[in-house]
């Protein structure tokens, strides 16, 4: 576990966890990850990912995540999570923000099962089921992109505000709290 303030991505391996406390900015791609998390993160912790790709080698089991997110406050940015059973995984305490992420080919894009959490600017592409699973309540989406999942956005919650997403090629839409709509054909 690691609560400096920077920590460099050399030292960072498949499982390592993050936090309480501190900042992480990744030098490098974390590949091939088979861990239950590839990085688990116990807010308030800040990762930035500087433009790099985490992923793992299981995109059928939606419970292994590529960043797990917990505690209270933590901070995730700037990079491309990729072939996880899940993302992002957002728990604990909530209040997380999740930004500038891509997250493509997992099983689903991002979990939120925490409240009060901002999502904002991410991109969730050909990700097998949901662009992202909203169970948590009074969660804001802003300005994210959905392409080409299943579904984009699902929420389950109560409370939670969509904000000028964006959502194309999707076979279902969910535009508003439990309603659909089914994409046209073009």
């Amino acid at each position: 576990d690691w609560s400096s303030d920077v920590c460099s991505s050399d030292l960072v391996s498949c499982g390592d966890t993050f936090g309480p406390g501190g900042t992480v900015v990744l030098a490098a791609d974390l590949l091939g990850c088979s861990t239950s998390a590839a990085i688990t993160l116990v807010g308030p912790v800040e990762l930035d990912l500087n433009g790099h790709t985490i992923s793992c080698i299981n995109t059928n089991d939606a419970y292994r995540s590529g960043i797990l997110v917990g505690g209270t406050g933590a901070k995730v940015s700037n990079g491309v999570i990729t072939t996880c059973g899940a993302g992002v995984t957002v728990t604990g305490g909530g209040k997380h923000k999740i930004a500038d992420l891509t997250v493509h080919a997992s099983a689903v894009g991002m979990r939120v099962l925490s409240h009060k959490n901002r999502i904002d600017r991410n991109t969730f592409m050909d990700n097998i089921y949901h662009g992202i699973g909203i169970e948590g309540s009074e969660n804001r989406l802003s300005h994210n992109t959905g392409v080409n999942n299943d579904m984009s956005v699902a929420p389950t919650g109560v409370k939670n505000s969509l904000e000028k997403n964006t959502i194309t090629d999707t076979l279902y839409a969910y535009v508003d709290e439990g309603e659909s709509t089914k994409r046209s054909e073009e």
